[in-house]
């Protein structure tokens, strides 16, 4: 019997996008429309009880702002009375508070929702759409963190995929999945410079590769 498969999800500020090996080890990205391997990050709470997530939910960024929340990687495991929260928090339409534990949240209808919970949905779509593609619900995932998240952030990452019904096997930096894939294909024993060009964050991770063993020599970047 085969083993379960595991999804492996990159949960970005401004998309979100996924995949997984079948159990002939083909691999397969999932689509969240017919055009799209992506998903946006963004939820419209439409109501105080109702939530639309993705593509539905982006064009509300401009129609309904003050219910809708994007971006909202940048503000997940951060603590509301933080430098980098004071200087960015102006800049989003919705009201960015401080949740029950002093972590940020949404203020949407009156109700403070932390950023795990809209994390949450996120990944939750991401998992139902992977589901249907499979034909079985995922278990389990692997999730990509920027390299300079901090232990606050990757916790509230994993908490997310763990409200979403996923157990995290792993959480790998963004660059060094990069660098996993480039040595799965050359087997280079090298050094390389790997850039991400990211919604939330422009980062360079410089990695030692070899027999695909991926070490971090240095990084950088701006959140």
């Amino acid at each position: 019997m085969a083993a379960p498969s595991i999804l492996g999800i990159d949960f970005g500020t401004t998309n979100t996008a996924a995949a997984f090996f079948d159990a002939a080890g083909k691999l397969h990205f999932v689509k969240t429309t017919d055009r799209s391997y992506v998903l946006p990050s963004v939820v419209w709470y439409h109501s105080a009880d109702k939530v639309v997530v993705g593509h539905a939910a982006r064009p509300q960024i401009v129609e309904d702002p003050t219910h809708t929340v994007f971006e909202g990687k940048r503000f997940l495991g951060r603590r509301f009375h933080s430098e980098f929260v004071t200087r960015n928090r102006e800049r989003f339409a919705y009201e960015i508070i401080a949740g029950p534990e002093g972590d940020c949240a949404a203020r949407v209808f009156d109700r403070a929702i932390p950023f795990t919970e809209v994390a949450q949905q996120i990944i939750k779509q991401m998992a139902t759409l992977a589901a249907h593609l499979q034909g079985a619900p995922f278990k389990e995932c692997v999730l990509t963190v920027p390299v300079h998240a901090g232990l606050r952030q990757r916790s509230a990452m994993r908490k997310a995929a763990t409200r979403a019904g996923l157990k995290v096997r792993a959480m790998v930096n963004e660059p060094t999945a990069a660098a996993l894939y480039y040595a799965n294909l050359r087997q280079p024993e090298q050094t390389l410079l790997v850039f991400d060009f990211g919604g939330g964050t422009f980062d360079a991770t410089l990695l030692s590769v070899q027999n695909r063993q991926v070490r971090v020599l240095a990084t950088g970047g701006d959140a």
